[in-house]
């Protein structure tokens, strides 16, 4: 999957590169996309592991990015294969509501709140999906600052901003 698209990729290639049957690998998963959509997940877990309790949203993001860009052809292979709906934007949010640099209790303070994390989290996914299917061509750190740029203000005190991410903030007006 790293070096071929999924859809040219076969069960049997699979197995026999993990050293799995054909039986074992059909009892863990349903098919290859649920195995790549399992990969992603333990991607993303790989990242949030290396989160640093300090670490400003826009580095956070950078980091993040540039995972993602270091192999790119990977994840754009996952995110071509994956039900947008499901995997890529479930691990989205989960990043979004479960990093040092937002407050854990968001969600529970109000349903406004929670309608704009929602809102936000769903079209910052789609952005950075379509970064990557458009082979990362723009700077992590510009996109990583556009995203702080597009933060609902009343999420805004919610959020752990370092002083580059309040001054992106202060250049919109806020």
């Amino acid at each position: 999957m790293r070096k071929k698209p999924i859809k040219q990729v076969t069960v049997s290639e699979i197995t026999e590169k993990a050293g799995l049957s054909r039986q074992t690998f059909y009892q863990l998963f349903s098919d290859k996309y649920e195995l790549a959509a399992y990969i992603w997940s333990l991607e993303v877990q790989k990242i949030k592991l290396k989160s640093e309790k300090d670490e400003t949203l826009v580095a956070f993001w950078v980091r993040f990015l540039n995972t993602m860009m270091a192999d790119q052809v990977f994840f754009r292979n996952l995110l071509e294969h994956m039900d947008e709906q499901n995997a890529f934007f479930y691990s989205w949010i989960d990043i979004s509501e479960d990093t040092p640099v937002v407050a854990k209790r968001l969600l529970n303070r109000s349903p406004d709140l929670a309608m704009a994390s929602k809102l936000f989290t769903y079209g910052s996914a789609m952005c950075v999906r379509e970064w990557v299917l458009n082979g990362c061509k723009k700077d992590p750190e510009d996109l990583a600052r556009q995203l702080i740029l597009s933060i609902p203000g009343v999420l805004m005190p919610y959020m752990v901003l370092g002083e580059t991410d309040q001054h992106s903030r202060h250049q919109r007006g806020e």
